[in-house]
């Protein structure tokens, strides 16, 4: 996974988050607060951004069959927050392994790809 170039605001002005969700489930670095816009990952496809936080909760939401999803927080370029869902399992393995190495915030770029199969899935690249 290569990181891009962008510049982006101060690390230091992003904004402490809780740990987890109020109700004690999920995991992951949490959000930064509850009011965040929402996007979808289609319309940040190719987007410079970085990954400021992540909360990894129960799947009562989709319909894909996943028994888990994500909420990501991003920022963009010119330091705006949003957050996507995903049941990307690709992002969620991602995101996991990043936040082991401590190396939540980091910058990427959301992508799409083909499987073999001929399915569409994100990937952080």
């Amino acid at each position: 996974m290569t990181e891009t170039n962008m510049e982006i605001p101060s690390w230091e002005d992003i904004p402490e988050r809780p740990a987890l969700s109020s109700d004690g489930s999920g995991e992951g670095t949490g959000l930064s607060g509850e009011n965040i816009p929402k996007v979808k990952a289609a319309e940040i496809v190719g987007d410079d951004i970085a990954i400021i936080g992540y909360l990894i909760l129960p799947n009562t939401q989709f319909d894909d069959g996943g028994d888990e999803y994500a909420l990501v927080e991003i920022m963009d370029v010119d330091g705006n927050n949003f957050v996507f869902s995903t049941s990307s399992k690709a992002l969620m393995r991602i995101l996991r392994e990043r936040d082991e190495r401590d190396e939540i915030p980091f910058k990427t770029c959301l992508v799409m790809k083909k499987s073999k199969a001929g399915r569409s899935y994100y990937v952080f690249q």
